[in-house]
């Protein structure tokens, strides 16, 4: 919640989203509390691993808060998988649901739910791969109608037919979080969400940017005080420190360049002038608990990849001494020839569905590289708009 606060206040400076937990990391976090079951340490793979928490638990999260355009349509996704996939993700005890949206005062609250891998489940599922032709079809169940605060989305296939139950709720009281609901083992009756906590909305006390033109500010208070946060939660649960950042590099692109956001999280531009911003986090084996080694991922449309005014690369990875970071221009020009080479005709890779630069290999290098359509190396160098590093204090310095 202190993050929040910080990301609100620079929303106003940047225009890009303050969603904390879009990616749902901090919900693996909180169902480890809930539960009492430890993580794999994994960001978002289960790999070898029965399910995210270590008894085989898998975590789904849904964030109906700081949405653009005050939307609220939230789902929880099972993810885009075959009918085959499906069955096996079924083959477990249970699933829980982290479910982050406003009561009817506008108090924020975050409802864990259970969902035991019934026949009831079983069924829904069935019932919906038979309405669909899709391959890998999307199922995507709803604990309140879109747009909607004060019902149950009571519809089949969602989550009041399915049986989930609620294990606990917190909410969001001015500077306080009031965990007002509690039952881990058998929970509670989904009903138990629409009961509202007294008290009207009240953000408490705002964070207050000294210079909102300083992106070391931005650094210090919103990812190296973010990051310094997680540390204990993160040790206690087994999960991964990497939480947030990808929206944290937007606001930070914007402190450095002065071009507001578009207010999108993970749709339409980065940028107001089109520009595109993309994050490499980590590196194998660092405090962080990074798996690989990280690359932008582009995709493969490239008549939008063209329309990019500027590509914004950003990387951060972290050692004992902590958090470093880089904010890269690329050469766009270099850029557009070479996403033409790489999808043009005769090109090794002409039907690739993703464009992958890999970061540099030392902190120190500049330079982005892949392969070319000939799969030759394809490099990519970049100029350095901002680069900072973590002091132990907690404050930072130019690197």
């Amino acid at each position: 919640m202190p993050q929040r606060k910080r990301l609100l206040a620079y929303r106003e400076v940047t225009n890009q989203t303050a969603q904390v937990d879009s990616d749902g990391y901090l919900g693996q976090m909180i169902s480890s509390i809930v539960l009492g079951v430890p993580g794999n340490s994994r960001r978002g793979k289960t790999g070898v691993h029965a399910g995210d928490l270590s008894d085989g638990t898998e975590v789904k999260g849904a964030y109906r808060t700081e949405q653009m355009n005050g939307k609220e349509d939230s789902h929880v996704n099972f993810g885009q998988i075959t009918r085959e996939k499906m069955q096996e993700f079924m083959n477990r005890d249970r699933v829980l649901i982290v479910h982050t949206s406003y009561d009817v005062l506008g108090k924020v609250k975050i409802e864990v739910l259970g969902l035991a891998m019934t026949q009831i489940f079983r069924d829904a599922v069935e019932a919906f791969h038979s309405r669909t032709q899709a391959a890998r079809p999307q199922l995507q169940p709803r604990l309140y109608p879109d747009g909607r605060r004060d019902v149950l989305q009571t519809l089949p296939g969602h989550f009041l037919f399915l049986g989930a139950r609620l294990l606990a709720r917190a909410v969001v009281v001015g500077d306080k979080v009031v965990v007002d609901k509690w039952s881990p083992g058998s929970g509670l009756p989904l009903t138990d969400c629409l009961d509202v906590y007294p008290g009207e909305y009240d953000l408490g006390t705002p964070h207050e940017i000294v210079d909102t033109r300083d992106p070391d500010e931005f650094f210090i208070n919103c990812m190296i005080a973010h990051r310094r946060a997680l540390i204990p939660y993160c040790a206690a649960t087994g999960s991964n420190q990497n939480v947030g950042f990808g929206n944290l590099a937007q606001h930070l692109v914007s402190m450095v360049t002065g071009k507001r956001g578009t207010g999108s999280g993970a749709r339409g531009f980065d940028m107001e002038d089109s520009s595109e911003i993309k994050l490499a986090m980590g590196h194998k084996g660092d405090p962080l608990g990074t798996e690989d080694f990280p690359r932008l991922n582009l995709q493969s449309n490239v008549r939008k990849m063209g329309s990019w005014k500027h590509l914004y690369p950003v990387r951060i990875i972290c050692d004992d001494e902590g958090l470093r970071v880089k904010v890269f221009e690329a050469d766009i020009e270099e850029f557009r020839s070479q996403v033409d080479d790489y999808f043009g005709p005769g090109s090794r890779y002409a039907n690739s569905p993703n464009l992958q630069y890999h970061a540099p290999k030392t902190f120190e290098s500049n330079v982005f590289t892949g392969k070319r359509g000939d799969g030759t190396p394809r490099l990519l160098d970049c100029e350095v708009l901002y680069c900072a590093r973590e002091r132990a204090d907690g404050s930072c310095v130019a690197c």
